[in-house]
Formats: C-alpha cells, sequence, structure tokens
C-alpha cells in the first residue's frame, strides 16, 4: 500500500500515480478495488489540475450516475473538498471550484460508433478513464471516444488516459484481444 496524507492506494494501482507513459491498462478481476482507485484518482487529478477537466466513460451513461459519481464525490467529501463539487446534468458532470473546471461522464456505446464526436469540454483534459471497459459493444466505439476525447488534451502537463475493465469470460471477446495486445504499449 502507498499512503498520500488522507489516501491509501493499493499496490496494483499505484501505477496510476507513478507510471510515466500516458496510456494506463487495468485489467483486473471484480471486487478488486478498481472503481474506488479510479474515483480516488480522478478527485486526485482534479485538484493538481484544477482549470482542466476529466472525462470519465462507461458503455452506458445510465450506469454512471448511480456509481462512479457517487465514488468521485465521496473521494471529494474524504478529502474535504466537497463544498468545491456540484452535480450538473446534460451532460452529466461533477462541476469543480464554482464551475471552472468539470468532470464529465459519458456513455460510449450502441448502435452509433461515433456517438461522443459532438462532445467538447470547456477545457483541456488531463485524464480520460475508461470504466468498466469489457461491457462496451465493440472495440470501433472505444477507438472513437478516445479519438474524440484526445484531441482535447493539453500537451503541456502530464495527462494520463487510464482504461479499466474485468476480465471477460469469453476468452474471444474483444477486451480480452486488447488487453493482449496493448498491455506493454
Amino acid at each position: 500500500m502507498m499512503t498520500r496524507s488522507k489516501i491509501t492506494v493499493s499496490k496494483p494501482y499505484k501505477t496510476f500515480y507513478t507510471a510515466t507513459q500516458k496510456n494506463i491498462l487495468c485489467n483486473t478481476p471484480r471486487a478488486s478495488g478498481k472503481s474506488y482507485e479510479v474515483a480516488q484518482f480522478a478527485a486526485l487529478r482534479k485538484m493538481e489540475y484544477p482549470r482542466h477537466d476529466i472525462v470519465i466513460f462507461r458503455a452506458n451513461a445510465n450506469s454512471l450516475s448511480a456509481s462512479v459519481v457517487n465514488e468521485v464525490l465521496e473521494k471529494f467529501d474524504m478529502l474535504g473538498y466537497g463544498d468545491y463539487t456540484r452535480v450538473r446534468q446534460a451532460p452529466l458532470r461533477i462541476d469543480y471550484n464554482q464551475g471552472e473546471s468539470a468532470i464529465y461522464f459519458l456513455g460510449v456505446s450502441g448502435h452509433d460508433k461515433s456517438r461522443v464526436r459532438g462532445f467538447k469540454p470547456r477545457n483541456p483534459l488531463c485524464l480520460i478513464i475508461g470504466d468498466e471497459c469489457q461491457q462496451i459493444t465493440e472495440e470501433i466505439n472505444l477507438q472513437h471516444a478516445l479519438a474524440t476525447f484526445r484531441r482535447y488534451f493539453d500537451d503541456h502537463i502530464d495527462y494520463k488516459t487510464v482504461l479499466c475493465g474485468n476480465p471477460h469470460e469469453v476468452k474471444g471477446h474483444w477486451w480480452n484481444a486488447y488487453n493482449a495486445t496493448h498491455s506493454n504499449a
């Protein structure tokens, strides 16, 4: 375990904080603490880069409000920054520090492979997190989403893309193949 003042980071997720590469792939089993660590990492990055935005996506937007949004809000409260946050709709987001920046929560799966094409954050991005990526319908949905989001990165900071998921029980599932291909990238 790695400890930073009020936070503790489990060993499998230490790379979120220490990796020098821009892309981090996290394919760990259910109940391994991913959601907790992802939310904590997002809250800490938001405080580190208060004038930058963050995108957190899942296959379906409707699963975000009951899960990741609440986890991120809990981490802001735990760190003493809950008063600086406010949940907004359309698009679903947490505004930080009186709306100067935001954490956006988006769904990327479905028949429209480029459904996030029109997304435009208010500020440059410092972090993109894909949560439960194994639930995304096809790899092409992930590719389109990442292409849209990555164009908003600020090249002057240490930006990151973190893709998290659970190993799929079907060996030939696209997420398993993606991990086999990109695990050392």
